[in-house]
């Protein structure tokens, strides 16, 4: 296949509302709770948008997705299937508020007509005002609109003309897997692909910032409306995780995928300021088609079989009744969310000036940089080059576990007389204590040594509190080098797919890690 097949076909699949859906309690469907209105709000995925339905849009009910089986299955007076492709959520704001304006990208992606707007949106505020069950599934396109629209900008440094008549395409109803392909061969021809899939890939980490800043206010305006509401938050699942290609930026962009949406279901399920007021539907296993990426497929089917299957759908009812009460039972009350968020006008920047898009490490620096766990060597520089120190490694552990409490006595029983630094002295103390860490003597810890991979790997295992795995190490050459004291926690890392092997087929096991090594293992590890 050529690159620019290669290149459109992959960025087809990825892209369009729907590519990630959004993810379990006690209720079946022969048990669950009745709810007299049900409100179904999402994009592709919840108005059932699939190669089954290929013509469905939504504002309907369509019986094979999941809004019909959860409707059924709550015994539903009335259901609202308000869930449309392209939706964002700034364009679910848009609809449920009437005093809301949208943003630049309003319906950017997906063009509801403005006459239509005007018909849909009193029938979303009834809907939020009378459902007593509402089911949010919405996150996908917040980061498609701004990778798509980072790549036009880039292309059209080089080509206006061309960027143009793409946007004419979309604008006039025209397929988004036709302007993809036009997008990235225009680049590949112009000999800014690279540039262009970099812009892409920074557009999706713009796309989540921008989808944080939405978050909070539309569960705010669904609860302000509606404050007794039972609201599900679908989680996401991301189709493209186990595509294998063997160009580097095209595989690397499905991974970059895979990590936004475990830090889009990580935010909704523990960091929104409503995060224990709702529920949480996790759906990641949901099946999806199986996609083959060959030049006689077309683009439209690409987009398709980035849906649910009927089981797919199934389970994703599933999910949603298991976290709702038993038929008899009342749902537990609500517990008041935290201090009204107060989102920035804008998203926020990544600050790190010497991590790119296209670096291998990009995904993972990011994630740990947006969940807290890793800062930067100053304001604008991680220097993912930089070895890490074995203080530095214990201070990551420390903030994972959210900074217990070290008491005096806990510090007057740490044998360590080197800890010299108060950034790190609480965190190789508290480490000490739970068995995390050991000193390099009886009274040394070396807070300055570089650690090498298997202590990394160690301390990790000894963390995660997990048994030993049965991997087999002879896989790498210099197995024989793992210290006795690495080996079950080695092991336990390769199995639990937190740590690979060298290019070269050894592990290196007293190779030093760099600060991009960690980054990547303790994603690895957060996401699994």
């Amino acid at each position: 296949m050529t690159l620019r097949k290669c290149t459109a076909l992959l960025l087809a699949v990825l892209l369009l509302g729907g590519l990630l859906c959004t993810g379990a309690g006690a209720a079946t469907a022969e048990n669950v709770r009745h709810y007299d209105t049900y409100l179904c709000l999402g994009d592709s995925i919840a108005a059932g948008y699939g190669p089954y339905n290929r013509a469905i849009k939504g504002f309907e009910r369509v019986d094979i997705a999941y809004h019909a089986i959860v409707a059924d299955a709550v015994t539903a007076d009335t259901l609202y299937p308000f869930g449309c492709t392209g939706m964002r959520t700034a364009e679910v704001r848009y609809m449920l508020d009437g005093s809301c304006a949208g943003d630049a990208d309003l319906f950017k992606l997906y063009n509801i007509p403005e006459a239509q707007r005007a018909q849909l949106r009193p029938q979303f505020e009834t809907a939020l005002r009378t459902a007593d069950l509402i089911t949010l599934n919405v996150g996908s396109n917040d980061v498609l609109t701004y990778s798509f629209t980072r790549a036009m900008e880039a292309l059209n440094a080089e080509d206006g003309k061309l960027s143009e008549q793409i946007r004419e395409l979309l604008a006039q109803g025209g397929s988004l897997g036709e302007a993809m392909e036009k997008l990235f061969s225009a680049a590949q021809t112009a000999g800014r692909l690279p540039g262009v899939l970099g812009a892409f890939v920074q557009g999706m980490y713009q796309g989540y910032e921008n989808f944080k800043k939405n978050w909070d206010p539309l569960v705010k305006t669904i609860y302000d409306a509606n404050p007794d509401v039972t609201l599900v938050v679908v989680g996401m699942v991301n189709p493209m995780k186990n595509v294998k290609l063997t160009d580097l930026s095209l595989v690397r962009i499905g991974s970059a995928f895979d990590v936004i949406t475990r830090m889009m279901d990580r935010y909704m399920k523990s960091r929104s300021a409503y995060a224990d007021t709702y529920l949480f539907a996790d759906v990641w296993d949901t099946e999806t088609f199986d996609l083959t990426l060959t030049s006689g497929t077309s683009q439209k089917d690409m987009i398709n079989l980035m849906h649910p299957t009927l089981d797919g759908h199934k389970y994703m009812a599933q999910q949603i009744l298991a976290v709702l009460p038993e038929r008899g039972a009342e749902p537990a009350p609500k517990p008041d969310p935290k201090p009204d968020p107060k989102p920035g006008d804008t998203p926020r920047a990544f600050p790190f000036t010497d991590v790119q898009p296209g670096d291998w490490f990009y995904d993972n620096v990011y994630y740990v940089w947006d969940n807290g766990i890793m800062d930067g060597m100053t304001d604008t520089t991680f220097a993912p080059n930089d070895k890490t120190t074995r203080a530095q490694f214990a201070a990551v552990l420390y903030r994972m576990a959210d900074r217990p409490a070290v008491t005096d006595a806990d510090r007057a029983a740490c044998p360590f007389t080197d800890l010299k630094a108060d950034w790190y002295r609480d965190a190789v103390v508290w480490a000490f204590r739970e068995g995390v860490v050991e000193g390099v003597s009886g009274t040394a810890f070396a807070p300055d040594a570089e650690i090498t991979r298997e202590q990394m790997v160690t301390m990790l295992w000894r963390y995660s509190g997990e048994t030993a795995k049965s991997a087999d190490l002879s896989v790498f050459s210099d197995q024989a080098a793992i210290s006795a004291y690495a080996r079950d926690a080695v092991a336990w890392a390769v199995e639990s797919k937190i740590v690979d092997g060298m290019d070269d087929g050894t592990f290196q096991p007293q190779g030093k890690a760099t600060r991009a090594q960690l980054a990547a293992i303790l994603s690895r590890y957060m996401m699994r």
